[in-house]
């Protein structure tokens, strides 16, 4: 099993993974994305990666490409005393410079082994996870998972004293470790709602400037226009979530767009679980 395969087989087995790539130059660096992992999982991880012991250090962090597990820069050897730089240029240690197979099976060992994972089975991402069928199922237990997207979504009991820049988890106010990603938004305004870009360019600096006398984007989605600009805080009241889910629930059963089903499913997930704990919405702008 080479280096990549060994990392996903390991790394799997918390969850899916839906992309990952390998580099080696100029140090080894593996970058995935994981498919709506547990809330902790994350840092659960990340603990596991610093307690490893091995000859080189690793570190976990995030990036573009989403995770990104990867080996300390790596150390170079000076120029000896009397000697110059064309003789004995600086270089990265020739043992750190191969591939470090034994290393990465040492790592992938420990961290099964701290994790609890020695004898669980790999998580295989489909993009079947992403049909209406196996979502609207998966509302069943409505889980909450990390994925974050361009608002902070707070599930909270009085939305008028809410304060985001003060917020903290505590039985006035959750925090939804998922939101609705830009691509999201846009699957969701552009592909199945239909509305047109200049459209919405116009409703935007309009209904920024002067909220309460803007239409609705869309006069069959009011709830849904108003959350439509994913760059400032909104408010939907525990009364109007229904409102909000049936709107949802309407366009998520009319398209087959991916990006647009994974968007419309969170905000489904939000709207039940306000429902649920009789909670209004808050999206905070980032």
């Amino acid at each position: 099993m080479d280096i990549r395969d060994r990392l996903q087989t390991t790394l799997s087995k918390l969850a899916p993974i839906e992309t990952a790539q390998l580099t080696s130059r100029p140090r080894l660096r593996f970058c995935w994305t994981f498919f709506r992992p547990d809330v902790g999982t994350l840092d659960r991880l990340r603990a596991a990666v610093e307690s490893f012991k091995g000859q080189r250090f690793w570190g976990l962090r995030s990036s573009q490409e989403g995770l990104c597990l990867a080996q300390a820069q790596l150390p170079e050897i000076p120029v000896e005393p009397g000697g110059s730089a064309e003789q004995n240029p600086y270089r990265p240690h020739e043992d750190l410079m191969k591939p470090p197979v034994a290393e990465v099976d040492n790592l992938c060992h420990h961290l099964e082994v701290t994790l609890g994972l020695s004898n669980v089975s790999p998580k295989q991402f489909h993009h079947r996870l992403l049909t209406r069928f196996v979502l609207e199922q998966s509302w069943r237990e409505l889980r909450d998972f990390i994925e974050p997207g361009e608002q902070t979504i707070w599930l909270v009991t009085r939305a008028a004293d809410f304060d985001d820049s003060r917020a903290h988890d505590s039985p006035a106010q959750r925090r939804l470790h998922f939101g609705v990603t830009y691509s999201e938004w846009h699957a969701i305004l552009f592909n199945v709602l239909r509305v047109d870009k200049n459209t919405y360019r116009d409703w935007l600096m309009t209904t920024r400037v002067h909220p309460a006398d803007t239409p609705p984007l869309q006069k069959d989605y009011p709830m849904l226009s108003r959350i439509a600009d994913p760059f400032t805080d909104e408010i939907v009241e525990s009364p109007e979530v229904p409102t909000l889910l049936s709107e949802v629930s309407t366009l998520f059963n009319s398209t087959n767009d991916e990006n647009a089903l994974r968007g419309l499913d969170k905000l489904a997930r939000a709207s039940l679980l306000a429902i649920n704990s009789k909670r209004a919405i808050y999206f905070a702008s980032k």
